[in-house]
């Protein structure tokens, strides 16, 4: 849902995402829910094949290993960005876990997402 703010201004902080909508609270369940990235490892066997694409890494937050960062877009007809992330899909498509390719990838982890955010 876009809000009227981020349609008018592309720059603006608030993009419309839910996810910067509720930031503050996300941290707060985040940095209660798991002491470790090591934890969120260990999850449950559903997440082998859930990918989290965003441009916002507070949405990552629960599930830092699942997180594809994308850079945001308005309007703009050269973004190559949903190509790229079409073949990363593809790649993905034949591997019964994505979360260790993700991580080789992306390297992303709770504690670096907490520290973007302070």
């Amino acid at each position: 849902m876009m809000t009227a703010k981020a349609e008018n201004d592309p720059n603006a902080a608030n993009t419309g995402n839910a996810c910067d909508e509720e930031d503050a609270e996300l941290a707060a369940i985040a940095s209660n829910g798991f002491d470790s990235d090591e934890e969120q490892d260990e999850g449950p066997d559903d997440l082998r094949r859930v990918l989290l694409v965003d441009n916002s890494p507070v949405c990552f937050l629960m599930q830092p290993g699942n997180g594809v960062p994308i850079s945001s877009f308005y309007d703009d007809g050269s973004d190559r960005a949903l190509a790229k992330l079409q073949r990363l899909l593809k790649l993905l498509d034949r591997q019964p876990d994505v979360r260790p390719h993700l991580k080789a990838l992306f390297n992303l982890t709770a504690e670096q997402i907490h520290r973007a955010l302070s």
